[in-house]
């Protein structure tokens, strides 16, 4: 019998503590009756997680003479997310600077990067925390969690300074990039209705504000609705949605009512 979900995030937490490959996990897992700890602390007696000095002597050899202290700048911070086989252009980008708890896109400081990988219990070295990045990457269309945190993290990445709102030409760009592969395409499960490109089109026609973070998230909300039920069945007027999901709704389907009539008259 496969492994279940709950499991198999198990193997993915043994893989990237201890480097080992997933067949491996499994197996050393199975023995210990799934239980993560009892079967690391068998197999690797040594495996008790990154030491706090570790992880800070990691953060120095990142940095280079032109950054801040107990800082990493732009060039380092991308430099450290390509070694973890994140991409700059997608949303595996999104993931690692969650991960990594960043604020900015272009800064990574040395308390976060020290709090991040303790937390995760990840090993103060680039294979060990690669393999960590590349399992929940590998997780993150599939796994509601992951996205979710991937996903919101992302509004904090996309504010400027203070600001308590992102614009809407970067909200555009971050749902691009975010509602695509590897993270979760918004296309309907049924017939594929592509739910991206009509809010997209939405937002070109009638939205001219900026996206508060409440917008931010009931849109990560109704997509995730929306991608399992393409008549919207799930959306009403009495419902607790913002006024600009209701608007999108109600263009949507004067839309498809237009669409509809024109197919019936031709």
């Amino acid at each position: 019998m496969p492994p279940s979900t709950s499991q198999k995030a198990l193997i993915d937490h043994f893989v990237a503590r201890t480097g080992t490959d997933r067949k491996r996990a499994e197996r050393l897992l199975k023995a210990a009756g799934w239980d993560l700890e009892a079967s690391l602390r068998s197999n690797y007696p040594h495996s008790a997680g990154p030491s706090e000095s570790s992880l800070k002597a990691q953060f120095e050899s990142l940095r280079t003479s032109e950054d801040s202290a107990d800082t990493m700048g732009a060039d380092s911070t991308m430099s450290y997310l390509q070694q973890l086989g994140v991409s700059l252009d997608d949303a595996s980008m999104f993931l690692g600077l969650q991960v990594l708890q960043a604020e900015k896109i272009g800064e990574l400081s040395k308390e976060r990067f020290v709090k991040s990988w303790k937390e995760a219990n990840v090993e103060g070295d680039v294979t060990h925390q690669k393999n960590y990045i590349a399992n929940k990457l590998r997780l993150m269309s599939t796994d509601p969690k992951i996205f979710r945190d991937v996903y919101r993290h992302a509004f904090v990445l996309g504010k400027e300074g203070e600001a308590r709102a992102v614009t809407l030409e970067m909200a555009e760009t971050f749902w691009q990039i975010l509602f695509a592969a590897p993270g979760r395409p918004w296309v309907g499960s049924q017939t594929g209705i592509n739910w991206l490109e009509q809010w997209l089109a939405f937002l070109t026609e009638k939205w001219t504000r900026t996206v508060s973070k409440d917008m931010w998230n009931q849109t990560y909300e109704f997509a995730t609705k929306s991608i399992e039920d393409e008549s919207l069945s799930f959306w009403s007027e009495d419902g607790a949605w913002p006024g600009v999901i209701d608007q999108f709704v109600a263009w949507y389907n004067e839309k498809r009512s237009a669409t509809g009539a024109m197919e019936v008259d031709s």
